[in-house]
């Protein structure tokens, strides 16, 4: 083959150069175009050398839609919160008195309410409902519930009315962002710090579990995450619980059935805070302080579970990393059946239980 001229070899090369700047420019103006319109990060010199920066551009317009999606998130919760107030002859109420605010869980009408009626003398028909957008609704049944301290409350001749959304316990995740809110009320932002069962023994038949959250608003009702689910709410005590225990009501009030609690009947201590080497991982059955590991006539003990066991799965589902027996037991219904596998010394072991309802 023949040398390149010297003429041709200049030629060939400028070729290569133009193609490589014309590579560079459209690569970079699909980036910009692509990822620019966004945000623009720059990097001002080494990000570990605390004097130097990171320049946002755009920054406005982040915030505006940060800002427009937390506001649809508070619509979205307000618009299942209801204010109750006490019956009035000429239908004219103060909608910033009311005391007592109701979540509303069903469509066809039913509430979940902070409200203490223990007292007899309390009738569902001297109170009405009044939704954000100023409808009136009559009350024609009130049920004070003494294990979760809710008053359940039903809205008379509604239908498809918008309802709240849930985030049950196995969901939640430490360190995410929710607000507190109630009727007509301030809103208040907080984080999820921790959603542990701490105590020492526990019990496989209690559905609540208290949530900790960087600031708590005793006048709220719910907290609900950045998707507008509620994820708790604020309770007589003025601590914040999940959510799992009104999951499980509303599907017993759509039956037409009493609430009631899942029950499987075993106390344990939790793998998560245990560690023994020589032992599995799971949920330990020990004895309470009244000296009671399984209860008697319980579904665990119909099943023939016994103290020392550890249970370590329920129809699959391991129990570990933050997945705890009683967040499980919650999930299922009275008289729903599971598979509950479990170590006993170096043998596994598997039963069919039938859940309870207390």
């Amino acid at each position: 083959m023949e040398k390149l001229s010297k003429r041709k070899k200049a030629m060939f090369i400028g070729f290569a150069v133009g193609l490589a700047l014309l590579g560079g420019l459209g690569g970079g103006w699909l980036y910009s175009y692509w990822f620019g319109q966004i945000t623009n990060l720059k990097n001002v010199g080494n990000l570990s050398d605390n004097t130097n920066n990171v320049v946002i551009s755009g920054a406005k317009q982040v915030v505006v839609e940060q800002d427009k999606r937390t506001e649809e998130v508070l619509d979205s919760a307000e618009k299942v919160i209801v204010g109750i107030f006490k019956k009035r002859a000429d239908n004219n109420y103060n909608l910033l008195s009311s005391p007592v605010a109701g979540l509303i869980i069903t469509s066809d009408g039913w509430l979940a309410a902070n409200w203490q009626t223990k007292d007899t003398q309390v009738k569902a028909a001297d109170y009405v409902a009044i939704t954000k957008d100023k409808k009136i609704y009559n009350l024609d049944i009130l049920a004070f519930d003494e294990f979760s301290g809710l008053t359940f409350a039903h809205m008379r001749g509604v239908n498809s009315l918008p309802v709240a959304g849930f985030s049950p316990s196995l969901e939640l995740k430490r360190g995410q962002s929710v607000f507190l809110t109630s009727w007509l009320k301030t809103v208040s932002p907080a984080i999820l710090t921790d959603d542990r069962r701490r105590d020492d023994i526990l019990s496989s038949d209690q559905p609540l579990k208290a949530l900790s959250l960087s600031v708590i608003d005793p006048n709220s009702l719910v907290a609900v995450d950045l998707s507008g689910r509620v994820v708790g709410w604020v309770t007589k005590d003025k601590q914040v619980v999940s959510v799992d225990y009104i999951i499980s009501a509303i599907n017993y009030l759509l039956a037409n059935q009493p609430i009631s609690r899942t029950s499987l009947g075993v106390n344990y201590l939790n793998s998560d805070y245990h560690a023994n080497g020589k032992q599995p991982i799971g949920a330990l059955i020990v004895k309470d302080k009244k000296g009671i590991a399984v209860v008697a006539g319980s579904p665990a003990a119909k099943a023939g579970l016994k103290e020392g066991d550890i249970i370590y799965s329920i129809d699959d589902r391991e129990l570990s990393n933050g997945v705890d027996l009683a967040d499980v037991v919650a999930t299922y219904q009275a008289d729903q059946k599971a598979i509950v596998k479990y170590w006993r010394g170096s043998d596994k072991k598997e039963a069919i239980i039938t859940f309870k309802g207390l």
